[in-house]
Parts: C-alpha cells; sequence; structure tokens
C-alpha cells in the first residue's frame, strides 16, 4: 500500500474503525495532509492518495485523463473497502474523489460521506471550460500565481519549477478534460466546504453539489480563499470530525 500511502508506517491497522482517503489539489502531493494525524483519533485511519509522479511515486509516469486515473487507483482502494470509509478531495481532489465514490458505491455500502472542498458541483464543468493545460509555460505560471499556488521562492528556482509544471500541467488537463457523466445520485451525504474569501469557486457553485446525492448534503465556510484548508485546517478538520461522529455507529470515536 505504499505506493498510495505518503505515511510509511501506516500498516492499514485492523483497530481502525474506518478509513479516510484523502485526495489533495492540482499540483499537490500527499503530504499535504501530513499534518491531519493531529486532529483525528487513531480509529480513523487517515490514506492520503500519492498520485503518480510525486513522492514515493516520482517514478511513475504522469496521467492525464480521468478515466485513466480512477482505473489506476481503484485497484488498490477497491482491496481497502474491508471497513467503513470516508472520501475528501479538494478542488481537483473532490472531482476525484466523487468518480472514485461512485465506483465504491456500485460495489458496497461502505461509503459513509463525500467531503468536496473548493470545488465546483461536477455537472457545471460544462459551463467552464479551459484550456489552460495547453498553455505555454509562461502562461502557465502567470495563471498559477493567480491561482495563489505558486510560492515566490519556487518560481524563482528553475530546477523546482522543472519538477513541478509537468505534474501540475498532467493534474490541469485531467481537469480540464473531465466528462460529466450524470449518473443516478449518490446514496451517502455530501459535505461542501470552501473559503469565505475563494475568488475562483464561488458558495453556489459548491451547493450546487446538493444535487448528487439523495442523502443529506451540508455546507460550511471557513476563513481564507481557495486554499483555505491550510490556514482553517483544525476548524474544517473539527468539522469533518463532527459529521463522522454525527453516524450512530462512530458516536464513540
Amino acid at each position: 500500500m505504499n505506493r498510495l500511502s505518503f505515511f510509511p508506517y501506516n500498516t492499514f491497522s485492523q483497530q481502525s474503525k474506518i478509513r479516510m482517503f484523502c485526495f489533495t489539489y492540482s499540483g499537490g502531493t500527499a503530504s499535504n495532509f501530513r499534518t491531519w494525524l493531529n486532529h483525528f483519533p487513531l480509529s480513523i485511519e487517515l490514506c492520503p492518495i500519492q498520485l503518480p509522479g510525486r513522492e514515493t511515486r516520482i517514478s511513475d509516469e504522469l496521467i492525464f485523463t480521468m478515466d485513466h486515473l480512477v482505473d489506476s487507483l481503484w485497484p488498490e482502494i477497491h482491496s481497502l473497502l474491508d471497513r467503513p470509509c470516508i472520501l475528501f478531495g479538494h478542488s481537483l481532489g473532490a472531482v476525484i474523489a466523487y468518480e472514485i465514490a461512485k465506483k465504491i458505491e456500485s460495489f458496497s455500502n461502505q461509503l459513509k460521506f463525500l467531503f468536496v472542498s473548493a470545488c465546483s458541483a461536477p455537472k457545471l464543468f460544462m459551463k467552464n471550460v479551459t484550456n489552460i493545460h495547453l498553455e505555454s509555460d509562461e502562461q502557465f505560471i502567470e495563471t498559477l500565481k493567480g491561482y495563489g499556488a505558486m510560492h515566490t521562492q519556487i518560481l524563482k528556482n528553475k530546477e523546482a519549477l522543472d519538477l513541478l509544471l509537468p505534474r501540475i500541467r498532467a493534474d490541469f488537463s485531467i481537469f480540464e478534460t473531465y466528462i460529466y457523466r450524470a449518473t443516478a445520485p449518490l446514496k451517502s451525504s455530501i459535505v461542501g466546504c470552501c473559503g469565505l474569501q475563494d475568488e475562483i469557486v464561488a458558495p453556489e457553485k459548491i451547493k450546487a453539489w446538493a444535487a448528487e446525492t439523495t442523502s443529506n448534503f451540508y455546507f460550511h465556510e471557513f476563513q481564507g480563499g481557495h486554499f483555505y484548508h491550510q490556514i482553517s485546517e483544525k476548524m474544517l478538520c473539527q468539522s469533518l470530525l463532527q459529521h463522522i461522529q454525527s453516524v450512530a455507529e462512530f458516536t464513540a470515536l
């Protein structure tokens, strides 16, 4: 399982009651969730997903389409559905989590929550088609600056850019070539989250996720912009934990 998990000591303990699979934003890595261990009890096992071409999977070939990515991740995730699970995804990660959620529900009833963060409902993507992944490096860097996704130190470091830009471009390709296929709504509850100062994804676009479930939909806002989950990490995790504990079988978590 080390191919998917950032935490090398995560042995997928038989004592955990529920697993939380976490999917990060474009260009992100599994280590973006390393501090989340501080906010959840050991009974909730964090399983941050490592996409190819980064950290522990640096030598793996990049993936450019959603279908290919989901197919590549599914066998290992499927093998871990021996207990209830939760999915959390931020930005691009929310769409990946949604596609994984549909596969999980087609095989089992183990999915309890889908947490989607800083991402429009997928049915809205058809109205906002962009081709950022096709921009020149110069244009691409300027676009990333607008997202607030590039630190000044990285922008000045050619070696770092040479490493990061291909994987970020690949992730944008996954996002921008994604085709939403209308299917039966999920049976599990969906929780939508965003930053109060997010200038990229408006709250209404996140609330539109309500149409993707026949169960409950919840909406929360936190201080911060598109990457609010970094500055409001503790509040976000506390909110997620409250939702998990609201499920009867997990009240003792």
